[in-house]
């Protein structure tokens, strides 16, 4: 066999950066802070997706999350999904409206045939419409040709546009799929920003063959579906999830400027009858604290787009919600501090410090037994566990390892656990 020529080793695009053009690498926390209205510290940005997944949805080249996975007919999944625009639904506009939030929702094209009442109720709230897709069967990817892709797109855009009356300026596509041609597609059609990229808290612009096209965050770690479908956690662990994903958000506004706080939600999720309460108690911390501008998709681009290079103004802005100054926020049972810590905590492999197991999650989920991965049990008895359970664990809280090696066994310190054998909830 002849030798390779040199030549064949050459590559031209070859360089250093990205793998793509798209947008230019950037660190957060050394661009120019971002000024929200009033001085907000914080945008809250609530999306709630409302999805219409056909009973018949083909599975290639693949089916986006959340999608129908038994044998045809899938009566099962597809009425659990349905169930979001059934039912669920009209529990999270309740919920909005009694907090006297207007925020966004993200809609399958065909929700504006199928379900004109639905489309109808969403506008009625004060809500802004995001075109989500035609459907959950029809997603985004390279093999589409460019002409079919664009036919997809503008007919959501125009069953949403037709049905709601807003302009729909915003997308987010099913699965967050895109194709090489998606960008360009999208500002053909006349959308302004989209959420499928998960790779920024801030908003930031794009380029596309057919102009700029806007990315605005929205958090997929903590999506409801994510967290309950994908991770197998139990709705106390996404509330304290979201509550910590705020926290750092808020601390990190002190410093460097706005940020964004989205929240991702299903109908088909947080409308359950047992889910929405979990999602009231993270809208009342969120709003317990000063400085938080609930904000439309719509509303926030212009605002980033208009004013990206203004200076950071500090000022302290009144809570929109049922607390009024921090003193009140504190009393809240919404706002629950976490206890001090019950032992000094250590961590001998890593020689890092963390967290106390006690202030981590509650101690019940910690001895989650390990045929009930997804925490049943643990949510009848609810986030604490009571009774002899809860004192019996508590005492266990000597050191570190009693609880640090079980639940976290390459951080913990390496000692075995304690557990009481004559507790069935710690067995």
């Amino acid at each position: 066999m002849p030798p390779l020529p040199e030549s064949y080793l050459d590559y031209p695009a070859r360089h250093y950066g990205m793998d793509q053009d798209r947008y230019d690498w950037s660190d957060m926390f050394a661009r120019k802070p971002v000024v929200w209205p009033d001085g907000a510290r914080v945008a809250l940005s609530i999306v709630t997706h409302v999805q219409h997944f056909p009973l018949d949805m083909p599975a290639k080249p693949f089916k986006a999350p959340g999608a129908l996975s038994m044998p045809y007919p899938d009566f099962r999944y597809f009425t659990n999904r349905d169930y979001g625009n059934r039912v669920g639904i009209f529990r999270v506009l309740k919920l909005l409206a009694a907090k006297g939030l207007r925020t966004s929702f993200a809609i399958n094209g065909c929700i504006a045939e199928r379900y004109p009442a639905l489309l109808r109720a969403v506008v009625e709230g004060g809500h802004e419409v995001v075109a989500h897709g035609l459907d959950m069967g029809k997603v985004h990817h390279s093999g589409l040709g460019a002409a079919e892709e664009d036919a997809i797109v503008a007919k959501a855009l125009r069953l949403l546009r037709e049905g709601s009356g807003q302009k729909v300026a915003g997308w987010l596509s099913p699965g967050r799929a895109q194709g090489f041609n998606t960008p360009e597609i999208l500002v053909k059609n006349g959308v302004q920003w989209c959420l499928d990229w998960a790779n920024d808290d801030l908003p930031y612009e794009m380029r596309t063959d057919e102009g700029p096209l806007l990315a605005m965050p929205l958090a997929y770690e903590t999506d409801d579906r994510v967290v309950s479908n994908e991770y197998f956690q139990s709705e106390p662990d996404w509330v304290q999830q979201v509550k910590d994903r705020f926290d750092v958000l808020y601390r990190e506004s002190g410093d460097f400027g706005g940020r964004v706080m989205s929240v991702p939600l299903h109908s088909w999720v947080s409308g359950m009858p047992y889910r929405v309460e979990y999602l009231r108690e993270v809208l009342d911390y969120i709003l317990c604290h000063s400085g938080v501008w609930v904000a439309r998709r719509a509303r926030s681009p212009r605002r980033f787009a208009s004013r990206p290079d203004a200076p950071f103004m500090p000022r302290a802005r009144r809570a929109r919600g049922p607390c009024q100054d921090e003193r009140q926020a504190q009393e809240h049972p919404a706002w629950r501090k976490r206890p001090p810590p019950q032992h000094e905590p250590c961590s001998e492999r890593s020689g890092t410090r963390m967290r106390s197991c006690a202030t981590l999650r509650p101690v019940a989920a910690l001895y989650r037994p390990r045929h009930d991965p997804r925490g049943q049990l643990s949510r009848l008895r609810g986030p604490q566990a009571p009774g002899p359970a809860s004192a019996s664990a508590k005492a266990d809280l000597r050191h570190c390892g009693s609880l640090c090696a079980d639940a976290w066994p390459q951080r913990g310190c390496g000692r075995q656990p304690r557990h009481r054998t004559d507790d069935p909830h710690l067995r």
